[in-house]
């Protein structure tokens, strides 16, 4: 069985988060699928970075943002693309929606818990802002299935947008908590089956991982009270 990709962070990233922290986890959680994508991403998030704290920057790091800029000469702004994260979006947020109503409802339900039936409740809620049915959701060639490997990270942005905060894919300050529940569903996820379904809400071994070294200093946390509450359509 090939490695589940892994999302390259820093080793301190708990301690002392910052934007660009954030850029590599918003490119991974947009495009899974696309190595070249998620590079481009990530190039234009350093120049960005770099023109807002230029000032204030070490000469060392100054150098090093020269460096990344230089290599990241033409390639497109942030803004540029944007009408594209903009296009993705919404897939990746049914991804996570389908995993966390998926896990909540085996909580609350068993007997009436089924893929099929939150798949159901999504497309119904998301009419009028996002039209998708559920058969295109199960689709394998369909915009959803490549978000499964991110459906963790996407879902604790989820529950986190139901209790009010909808920073993409969080507030840097909030990073470990972030990081610690996508943890937490994807351990769910990954041994809980529903109703009629041939295999767990998500399949062991095919989630984005992090370092062995940040999930071992994840603060512990609980899927909070606002996550049973139904994803924001």
């Amino acid at each position: 069985m090939t490695a589940p990709p892994l999302l390259q962070l820093r080793s301190d990233v708990l301690s002392t988060p910052f934007k660009l922290d954030l850029a590599v986890i918003e490119a991974m959680m947009l495009w899974p699928d696309d190595d070249a994508a998620r590079g481009r991403w990530i190039a234009a998030s350093i120049v960005e970075w770099g023109w807002e704290n230029i000032e204030t920057m070490p000469e060392a790091q100054l150098r090093r943002w020269a460096l990344d800029a230089r290599a990241a000469r033409g390639m497109p702004s942030n803004a540029d693309l944007q009408p594209e994260a903009n296009k993705r979006h919404p897939h990746g947020t049914v991804a996570g929606a389908i995993v966390l109503e998926a896990i909540m409802l085996g909580r609350l339900a068993p007997d009436q818990a089924a893929v099929r039936k939150v798949q159901e409740s999504l497309a119904d809620r998301l009419k009028g802002s996002f039209q998708i049915e559920p058969k295109t959701m199960n689709n394998k060639a369909g915009p959803i299935y490549p978000f499964r490997p991110v459906a963790h990270l996407w879902a604790a942005h989820g529950a986190a947008w139901r209790g009010g905060d909808k920073t993409f894919p969080c507030k840097a300050s909030r990073l470990g908590e972030f990081l610690a529940i996508a943890e937490v569903i994807r351990a769910v996820a990954e041994h809980s089956r529903v109703k009629k379904s041939p295999s767990t809400v998500m399949r062991p071994g095919e989630a984005v991982r992090l370092p062995a070294e940040i999930t071992a200093a994840l603060p512990a946390v609980n899927l909070p009270e606002y996550a049973l509450t139904s994803f924001p359509g």
